[in-house]
């Protein structure tokens, strides 16, 4: 009987121990165009802010650009999924107004920049929010999750303004 206790007690733990794995494993390497700043993105029509739990499409993203629309307004998205955002660095220019997508496609995640008072509101899968900024400072600042341990595990985007 003990035999089969200890067999049941072997067989959870390696099921935790696998989740546990899965959950802290380290994203797969994005391609070089992936990691690169994608600040010319633009959401999909159709994808408008705060989806309310419906289901978001895949972001399409395009080349960097220095273009910028009549209005001087520096379009970005950045896409959140379990423990990692889409783009790790991120460049803008100081005095130059951001309108910033934050697009959640997993779990419940938020996009914070401290330095500039940026703080989407935390976001459940699917969801998406837009936050507009003006930085107004030059240097390297970090934009991170806030939700639970998610900045220790590696989500945050390295945000240099010039």
């Amino acid at each position: 009987m003990s035999i089969k206790i200890a067999a049941a007690v072997v067989l959870v733990f390696a099921v935790f121990a696998a989740g546990g794995f899965y959950l802290t494993r380290t994203p797969a390497p994005a391609s070089e165009a992936a990691q690169a700043d994608i600040g010319s993105a633009l959401p999909r029509s159709g994808q408008g802010t705060n989806t309310g739990g419906a289901a978001a499409a895949p972001v399409e993203t395009a080349p960097p650009s220095d273009a910028v629309d009549a209005e001087d307004v520096r379009e970005v998205v950045i896409v959140g999924d379990n423990f990692a955002f889409s783009t790790k660095t991120l460049a803008l220019k100081s005095g130059q107004k951001v309108r910033l997508t934050f697009v959640n496609n997993e779990g419940m995640h938020d996009f914070r920049l401290d330095e500039f008072g940026v703080a989407t509101k935390k976001l459940k899968a699917g969801e998406s929010e837009t936050v507009e900024f003006t930085p107004d400072k030059t240097g390297t600042f970090e934009a991170y999750c806030s939700v639970g341990v998610h900045r220790a595990m590696g989500m945050v985007t390295a945000v240099t303004v010039e």
